[in-house]
């Protein structure tokens, strides 16, 4: 069931000039409920705007866009928003600066308060929030100032979860972070998707920290969607990666060498650091072989650009001028 519809969305800023190019252009889209959707692309090409229309800080200029019981048109200016609000919770980037209370018990509580809880019930939902993003309930009486960058992540993401939002929308999350906060950041959000059946839409630039985790990919390039769809279409269209200014993850890579050589379909490939494992344990033969040939064409490669950047018959002497 589709729980966002965007049919041929524009956006301009409004204090945009005339000339300026829109931030988002005919964007169509469709999003379903208990998904992990990777919204992807290059600096300024409209990820970030398109993910704020989802709880309508921005609306559009042009066309029309639905998010659950939600109609936004160009035009007509939606408010009494609180309601969507409390459905789809918004992770800005760096999150974190988003926390302003003296504790992390009172930062949590403070989204449920607002939308109707009583104290009792706000705490209730604060110390859940808190467990769903690994972090125990000792954490509720500590500063959240005085705890380590990927700690103050979850916090923050945890005072969204606080307010049981279905849908969560996050932008670069992963920004700043070290390797295995990444990495624990991006397995606790396949978690809520898989395990709660939340709806997850994240933002990010960074093709490799999601090609084994999301659901689905949107490409985003100067304002416009060039391409929706699954991992195993997105990993037989590389080219769609390199005009969008995406840098093509290493894992991909590997999939097309090891499909090329061996003759296998990448679609029927793994992916992640545990699928690969699991793949080439069960296929060493054919992986070492492949390895071989790929030693072998490498070395002669490098023979050939050696023989070629150096006339035949000279010796490295010669070409030192010795």
């Amino acid at each position: 069931m589709a729980i966002v519809t965007c049919e041929q969305i524009s956006y301009q800023y409004a204090k945009a000039s005339i000339h300026q190019p829109l931030a988002l252009i005919d964007v169509s889209l469709r999003l379903e409920q208990g998904k992990f959707y990777a919204i992807v692309g290059a600096t300024g090409s409209g990820k970030s705007t398109l993910l704020q229309h989802l709880n309508g800080i921005y609306q559009p200029t042009k066309g029309k866009l639905q998010v659950y019981d939600v109609v936004f048109a160009a035009g007509a200016k939606v408010k009494g928003l609180k309601p969507l609000r409390s459905r789809v919770g918004l992770v800005f980037q760096f999150p974190e600066q988003q926390l302003f209370e003296e504790t992390v018990e009172k930062d949590l509580m403070f989204g449920p308060i607002q939308f109707g809880a009583d104290e009792q019930q706000a705490r209730a939902a604060a110390v859940e929030a808190l467990l769903a993003v690994g972090l125990d309930e000792a954490f509720m009486a500590r500063s959240p100032f005085e705890l380590s960058g990927g700690q103050m992540r979850k916090v923050a993401i945890a005072t969204v979860l606080a307010s049981n939002p279905e849908l969560i929308v996050l932008d670069e999350p992963t920004a700043t972070l070290d390797p295995v906060s990444r990495t624990e950041l991006i397995a606790l959000l396949k978690r809520l998707c898989v395990e709660q059946g939340r709806t997850i839409v994240m933002v990010t630039h960074r093709l490799d920290e999601v090609l084994a985790a999301a659901d689905e990919f949107i490409l985003m390039q100067q304002g416009a969607v060039t391409y929706t769809g699954t991992r195993a279409d997105l990993i037989r269209s590389p080219h769609l990666l390199q005009a969008a200014d995406i840098v093509v993850p290493n894992e991909m890579k590997l999939a097309h060498e090891i499909s090329e050589r061996l003759g296998i379909v990448v679609d029927e490939l793994p992916s992640g650091i545990e699928g690969w494992a699991d793949w080439l344990i069960h296929n060493s033969d054919a992986a070492s072989k492949a390895v071989d040939r790929y030693a072998t064409d490498s070395s002669a490669s490098q023979q050939e650009q050696t023989d070629k950047a150096s006339p035949r018959g000279m010796t490295e002497s010669d070409e030192k001028g010795e």
